[in-house]
Formats: structure tokens, sequence, C-alpha cells
């Protein structure tokens, strides 16, 4: 095969049983007939290995299958959950293939490989990368030179049009039915007799859809392709086959739901630092498997939706420990109304950059640290975890502020310096001011005296400060400051000042 093997060359994948490979993906061990049936004919659409053992195949009346099978379980076919999978295998093989289109009539996509030769030089490769992505799927290949020949499994490359069309039928070609009624007519049942009728007489008779057909299998005439675009939001939705009370029916959902996830994150190299699951109740009015919804309008969501937020230290896209923390949050929760269907959304993500492994201690603390932090925010809140930031200030109340825990602060905080500050003596965390009596401690090192700022207008006429280490009658080291009254430093004959306790060091 030679290195141009790809040029002009387009793949349909076509997937058959897409609501029913996703319902069966949520009972793995189910060995009982499944169907996906369509609710306005009662006709059987989708049917799994042991619905077709016994005999029941796409096409055949929910009738009669209940005359084949001593039990069985089937949902109605819903074009919409086929829609939203399809989106979802197209966005696993946009980390691999940059050109692809959606066949939304047909569940099926089409990857044009000419731009991506280079990339994947033999079919071979491409065949053996799309079986990678989509490990878990059931789908059709084929490769041709137009999107038509493609998607009808004809490949013309290795020899002539005609001959490659020889004896394909023509009532699988998705045309009119009052189209193909005239062309059976005129004892035209295949493709390869069409092809031999001169075009203009074929146009003349049965009308320009026959001929944009001609045109379509000859190449010369490209269909109307709905171009995949990458959605800016990442949302995963499950619609539950029966109503959940408690949060045990919803835990392997769940849990499906962070792998899927996790899967996209990583084969697009994505990172998130927040998502939200989003759970519909039976009040629910509106179509859950679309999420208009924005992170700022989580606090007034509409009725019928409840939402459980997750937030992260750092981005991370490997979401095990994940599944733990919703289990905490929601094991002892009580709905409002039962649960009908379930979602995941993220709104922002950012590239994942892989950190090089390092012998560094420090390296391996901040790792820790963070894994650390980011269990505790996701069971407790990223506002429930703070740390305490620097500031510049002339009081010591006025240099430091509790904020949550940013990936910048993880850090810093287990960074080593060699240079000392002028605050490390300080205490880390400073308290309110509390009065105590002096008399019970005892003062070590000379002291620290801090004046007022006379430029800020809420100090004018403060008293000034004098600060000192001191250690208690159990042992411990405090941080003390004896404030003078201002009326006093006018007035010997009033009271000096006060002590407090301003910090512990340890």
């Amino acid at each position: 095969m030679n290195a141009h093997e790809l040029r002009g060359t387009w793949l349909y994948l076509e997937f058959h049983q897409l609501q029913l490979q996703h319902w069966m993906q949520q009972r793995p061990n189910c060995e009982q007939p499944l169907l996906i049936v369509c609710s306005d004919r009662n006709k059987v659409v989708q049917a799994n290995p042991s619905a077709r053992a016994l005999g029941i195949h796409p096409g055949l009346a929910l009738s009669d299958a209940w005359l084949l099978a001593d039990a069985l379980d089937y949902a109605y076919w819903q074009p919409e959950v086929e829609q939203r999978l399809l989106q979802q295998l197209a966005e696993r093989l946009y980390t691999a293939f940059a050109d692809l289109s959606l066949d939304t009539e047909a569940n099926g996509l089409w990857v044009q490989l000419t731009t991506q030769q280079r990339l994947h030089a033999q079919q071979q490769t491409v065949a053996d990368k799309v079986s990678k992505l989509l490990v878990d799927t059931e789908y059709r290949a084929s490769f041709s030179s137009n999107p038509l020949l493609a998607k009808l499994g004809i490949d013309d490359r290795a020899e002539a049009l005609l001959q490659a069309c020889q004896g394909y039928p023509l009532r699988v070609c998705g045309l009119a039915d009052d189209l193909h009624h005239k062309l059976s007519s005129m004892g035209l049942d295949t493709i390869d007799k069409l092809l031999q009728i001169p075009v203009p007489i074929l146009g003349k008779k049965l009308g320009q859809p026959i001929v944009d057909f001609i045109l379509q299998l000859k190449g010369q005439l490209k269909p109307r392709l709905l171009i995949y675009q990458p959605r800016e939001l990442i949302y995963l939705h499950r619609q539950l086959h029966a109503e959940v009370h408690v949060w045990s029916g919803l835990r392997f959902v769940a849990k499906s739901l962070l792998q899927d996830l996790e899967q996209h994150l990583r084969q697009s190299q994505q990172a998130v630092t927040r998502i939200y699951l989003v759970l519909f109740n039976r009040d629910f009015q509106g179509n859950p498997a679309q999420m208009p919804y924005k992170s700022n309008a989580f606090a007034t969501f509409p009725l019928g939706v409840e939402c459980v937020e997750i937030g992260f230290a750092r981005a991370v896209y490997r979401l095990a420990d994940t599944y733990s923390v919703l289990q905490l949050k929601l094991e002892n929760r009580r709905f409002k109304a039962p649960i009908v269907d379930i979602g995941l959304y993220v709104e922002q993500t950012e590239a994942f950059t892989a950190q090089p492994m390092r012998l560094d201690q420090s390296k391996a603390g901040e790792h820790q640290l963070a894994t650390l932090l980011n269990r505790l925010q996701s069971r407790l809140g990223a506002d429930k975890v703070q740390t305490i930031h620097q500031h510049t200030g002339w009081l010591p109340e006025l240099q430091q502020s509790l904020q949550p825990v940013s990936d910048q602060d993880i850090g810093l905080s287990t960074a080593h310096d060699s240079t000392q500050s002028y605050l490390d003596w300080r205490p880390p965390w400073l308290l309110s001011p509390k009065p105590i009596d002096i008399r019970g401690w005892r003062i070590q090192g000379q002291p620290q005296r801090i004046q007022p700022p006379w430029w800020l207008p809420d100090q004018s006429g403060a008293a000034d400060r004098d600060y000192l280490i001191a250690q208690d009658k159990v042992g411990r080291w405090g941080w003390v400051y004896f404030q003078h009254d201002a009326k006093a430093q006018a007035s010997p004959q009033q009271d000096p000042g006060q002590w407090f306790l301003h910090g512990w060091l340890s």
C-alpha cells in the first residue's frame, strides 16, 4: 500500500443499536431479551442477542415478540437519546479525527480522511484507531471515494463504479417511497441497472431527486453534511428506567457518568476544577437531555431540579475519588420528589499538563496536599476550606485574611525558602484580640511597639501597642500585647491600659 492510499477516501461509521447498547451497559448482567420498540407502530426496532436467539428481529410486532419469549423487557425508541449518544461518540473520535460529519437520519458518522493522510497513512491504521476509540460500541465501518457510497457500503476505489455497484438493491438506498415505486415499475431494482440509463432521460421522467442521487453516487455532487463542532460545555445525561427515591438507586448510574467524563477528559487532555451532578425529578417540565443552564443560575434552578456541586483545589481529570464524595453527600439526602433523570455538567475545562516525576520530596508533599484538599473541598464545599493570605498593612490584623484555597496556595505551602521573613516570628493565625490577666503569663524577650497609622481615618486617636511573646500556665506560647489608653498617655491619673492575646505560637 502506498503512502497516498487515503487520498480521496471517506469512512462511514454506522451505529445500529445505540439506545439498546446504552441500556445494556446500565444492565451488564441482564440475560433476558431486551427490545427497543417504536411507540407509534409497536414494532421492534432494536433487539439484543438474547432476543435474536428467540427469533425476535427488527420489524416484528411487539405482540408477536411476546409469543416468542416467556419474559422480556422493552423501552420505547427515543430519537433524542440516540442523537445525544451519537454526539458522545463523535467526541471520542474527534480526539483522533478532526474532519467529522454527523448523519442524524441514520445514526452514523462520516470521516474525511484526505486531510489526515499524513497522520493516518494507511486504511488499517485508521481501522485500528477507530476500534480502539469505540471498543465498547457496535458499529459497521466502510471506506469509499465519496460520502454516499461509503454510507451504502460500496467501495469503488479499486474497481469501476458500475462493477462495484453490481447487484446492489435500490430498496436500501433511502430513496422516497414514491420514487422507488416508479423505479420498480421501470424494472430498475439495482444501482448498476440505474447507472446504465442516461441521466437526462431519468431526470426528464423522474425529476431532480434521481439526478441528485446519481450525481452523488458518481461523486459529482457533494451532499449537505452536518459538520461536527465540539461542544464548549460538557453535559452527560442518563434517563432512569424507574423512579428513584434514595441515593442507592443512583449509585451505578452516577459512577457510570463519572467514568464517561473521566474518559472524555483523558482523551481530550482536559481537566476540571468543578463539576455539577444535576438531578431531575418528576416535577421537571423541561427536557433533561438538554442542559441550558450556567453555573451562575444554579441557585435559581427551575422546579424539579436539584444540584450537587463538587469543587477541586486544583484541576483534575481522574475522578475515582469523586464517587465516594458523592456517596457521602447523598447517602442521607432526602429528595424532594422521585428522581427520573440524572446529568453531569461541566461548564469550563482547562488544558491538562502532565507533571514530570520528581525526586523532590516537596513535590510529593504537594501532590498529597492537593489530594487531601480536593477531598475536603468536595465534602465540605470550596468556600469552607480556607487558607491565610498575607497582605501589606501596618497593623497585624490588616496583614492577613482567610480566603478559599487555590492552586497557587498548594505550591506556596510546600515551598521551602532559605530566606526568613520579618513576619515569621508572628503567629501564623491571628485571633480576635481577647483580654487577659497578664499575671498568669511569663513574658519572654523585648517588646515591639506598633503605633496606630495616623493616615487612616478610622485609626485616628487609637493607642499604641507593645507586643511580646509570653507563656501561660499550661505551657502554651502566645502573642500578647499591651494597649496603652490614649487618655492615660495624656493624663497619668487614667488607667494605663489593657493586656490582650492576639494569637497562638504553639
